[in-house]
Protein backbone atom coordinates (compact mmCIF):
# COMPACT_ATOMS: atom_id res chain seq x y z
CA UNK A 1 0.00 0.00 0.00
CA UNK A 2 1.19 3.70 -0.40
CA UNK A 3 2.67 5.46 2.19
CA UNK A 4 1.12 8.31 1.13
CA UNK A 5 -2.45 7.14 1.11
CA UNK A 6 -2.56 7.60 4.76
CA UNK A 7 -0.47 10.65 5.44
CA UNK A 8 -3.39 12.55 6.71
CA UNK A 9 -6.06 12.07 9.00
CA UNK A 10 -9.27 11.19 7.01
CA UNK A 11 -12.99 11.81 8.35
CA UNK A 12 -15.22 9.35 6.96
CA UNK A 13 -18.42 11.51 6.89
CA UNK A 14 -22.12 9.29 8.14
CA UNK A 15 -25.04 9.83 6.24
CA UNK A 16 -27.13 12.49 6.93
CA UNK A 17 -24.21 14.37 8.47
CA UNK A 18 -22.48 15.47 4.40
CA UNK A 19 -21.40 18.33 3.68
CA UNK A 20 -22.49 19.75 0.31
CA UNK A 21 -20.03 20.78 -2.42
CA UNK A 22 -20.08 22.47 -5.11
CA UNK A 23 -18.31 21.73 -8.55
CA UNK A 24 -19.00 23.62 -11.72
CA UNK A 25 -22.71 24.50 -10.79
CA UNK A 26 -23.38 21.23 -9.38
CA UNK A 27 -23.98 19.66 -5.89
CA UNK A 28 -22.36 16.37 -4.46
CA UNK A 29 -22.02 15.14 -0.99
CA UNK A 30 -19.23 14.62 0.48
CA UNK A 31 -18.23 11.38 2.21
CA UNK A 32 -14.63 11.64 3.14
CA UNK A 33 -12.42 14.57 3.83
CA UNK A 34 -8.52 15.16 4.53
CA UNK A 35 -6.89 18.20 4.33
CA UNK A 36 -5.36 16.49 1.22
CA UNK A 37 -7.87 14.83 -0.09
CA UNK A 38 -11.75 14.09 -0.95
CA UNK A 39 -14.29 11.21 -1.55
CA UNK A 40 -17.01 13.10 -3.10
CA UNK A 41 -20.12 11.30 -4.42
CA UNK A 42 -20.30 11.46 -8.22
CA UNK A 43 -23.44 10.67 -10.74
CA UNK A 44 -22.10 10.27 -14.10
CA UNK A 45 -18.24 11.12 -14.35
CA UNK A 46 -17.52 13.98 -16.96
CA UNK A 47 -14.02 14.22 -15.43
CA UNK A 48 -11.15 12.54 -16.11
CA UNK A 49 -7.91 11.74 -14.17
CA UNK A 50 -5.76 14.30 -13.56
CA UNK A 51 -8.38 16.74 -14.74
CA UNK A 52 -8.51 20.28 -12.29
CA UNK A 53 -11.22 20.19 -10.20
CA UNK A 54 -12.49 23.85 -8.37
CA UNK A 55 -15.43 23.90 -5.77
CA UNK A 56 -16.41 24.98 -2.43
CA UNK A 57 -17.46 22.74 0.62
CA UNK A 58 -20.41 24.25 2.33
CA UNK A 59 -19.88 23.01 5.85
CA UNK A 60 -22.82 22.12 8.42
CA UNK A 61 -21.77 25.22 10.41
CA UNK A 62 -22.53 27.46 7.64
CA UNK A 63 -18.75 28.03 6.60
CA UNK A 64 -18.12 27.74 3.10
CA UNK A 65 -14.13 26.49 1.98
CA UNK A 66 -13.80 26.66 -1.39
CA UNK A 67 -10.84 24.07 -2.74
CA UNK A 68 -8.63 23.36 -6.15
CA UNK A 69 -7.13 19.82 -6.77
CA UNK A 70 -7.20 17.16 -9.37
CA UNK A 71 -9.13 13.85 -9.77
CA UNK A 72 -6.76 11.15 -8.16
CA UNK A 73 -9.36 8.03 -9.59
CA UNK A 74 -12.63 7.17 -9.42
CA UNK A 75 -13.86 4.34 -7.68
CA UNK A 76 -17.40 3.34 -8.28
CA UNK A 77 -19.51 6.14 -7.54
CA UNK A 78 -17.04 8.35 -5.77
CA UNK A 79 -14.29 10.65 -7.13
CA UNK A 80 -10.77 10.77 -5.06
CA UNK A 81 -9.98 14.34 -5.42
CA UNK A 82 -6.47 15.37 -4.45
CA UNK A 83 -6.49 18.80 -2.82
CA UNK A 84 -4.15 21.09 -3.43
CA UNK A 85 -5.50 24.17 -1.92
CA UNK A 86 -7.90 25.09 0.57
CA UNK A 87 -8.31 22.17 3.62
CA UNK A 88 -7.00 23.62 6.63
CA UNK A 89 -5.65 21.06 9.41
CA UNK A 90 -8.03 22.37 11.76
CA UNK A 91 -10.95 22.97 9.66
CA UNK A 92 -10.63 18.72 9.54
CA UNK A 93 -10.30 18.92 13.37
CA UNK A 94 -13.59 20.88 13.57
CA UNK A 95 -15.34 18.37 11.37
CA UNK A 96 -13.89 15.70 13.40
CA UNK A 97 -15.03 17.37 16.91
CA UNK A 98 -18.63 18.29 15.33
CA UNK A 99 -19.36 14.76 14.11
CA UNK A 100 -18.24 13.55 17.37
CA UNK A 101 -20.38 15.42 19.31
CA UNK A 102 -23.64 14.93 16.99
CA UNK A 103 -22.87 11.27 17.61
CA UNK A 104 -23.23 11.38 21.17
CA UNK A 105 -25.91 13.87 21.37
Amino acid sequence: MNESRREYFRLRYPPGRRPVVWIDGEEYELTELSERGARIICRESTLQIDDLVTGVVLFQDGENVPFEGTLARIEKNEWIIKIQIGISPGRVVQEQQLIARLENA
